[in-house]
Order: structure tokens, then sequence, then C-alpha cells
């Protein structure tokens, strides 16, 4: 509990641009809301997430949802985000700001193949410029 407390605090004293952070139903669970970064089709989207904390946290790592719906390659159809700092590369000393910074680079950068084999990495592994089309609708229909 000590290193959320730490964790929350460090957002709040140097926050991130274009992402807020609360405290949910409890501090095991954060709400926030991520601005689409610029130049992507994400672009100004309000995208609302939850991080859930396990109880054994910082030894295991939180997980990521989008509660706002989004046309992603590396999230699952209930919003769970596919990152690898989340997962393969997790370490007790990874800070809660370099989770949700590495969720902004994968919505500049997304793997469609290291991700969830759902329809969005379909279509970007097939036509880029289809799937940034379909990411910003999703986005202004979703997103607002």
């Amino acid at each position: 509990m000590i290193k959320l407390i730490e964790e929350f605090n460090k957002l709040k004293q140097t926050p991130i641009q274009g992402i807020e952070v609360s405290i949910g139903q409890d501090f095991f669970h954060w709400n926030g809301l991520l601005i689409g970064p610029p130049g992507t089709p994400f672009e100004g989207g309000k995208f609302r997430f939850e991080l859930i904390f396990p109880s054994n946290f910082p030894a295991s790592p939180p997980e990521f949802f989008f509660k706002t719906r989004i046309f992603h390659p590396n999230v699952d159809s209930e919003g769970k985000a596919c990152i690898q700092v989340l997962s393969l590369t997790w370490r007790p000393n990874i800070s809660i700001s370099c989770v949700l910074n590495s969720i902004c680079v994968l919505l500049r950068e997304p793997y469609p193949d290291a991700g969830y084999f759902n329809d969005a990495s379909t279509v970007l592994r097939a036509d880029r410029l289809t799937y940034e089309r379909v990411a910003r609708q999703y986005t202004a229909n979703f997103a607002k």
C-alpha cells in the first residue's frame, strides 16, 4: 500500500501531459483520463481507463483497462491493454508513470504481432491507412 501511495503522489506532483488519475472505489482501483496523443488516429479523444492493482503490488503488475471503446491491436474486447511492461518485463521498481507513458507510446506505435489477434491487428497488418481511418472513426464515435 505504501508503494501505491508513493506512486499516486508522484503522479500528482509531476503529472504526465494528457493524463489525469484519481482514486476509484479504493486505493487498489485508479480511474483515469487519457487524451489521445497528437499525430495519432486517437488525437484529441478522451479515453477513460482503470488501473487495477493486485494485493501483492509491486511484486505483481497492475492491469490497465480502457473503459472507452478503442480500435487498437493491443487492446482486447474488454479493454485490457497488452503491453510488455505489464507482463514479460514487469519488475517491482517500474513506476506507474512508466506504465502510463508506455500506454501513450502504444497509441503512437501499435504492435500488431505482439498483441491480441483481433480485427484491429488484422486490419493493421493488411493496410495501415485503413486501420488509421477506422481508429479515427472509433475515436470520433466513442472518445468524445
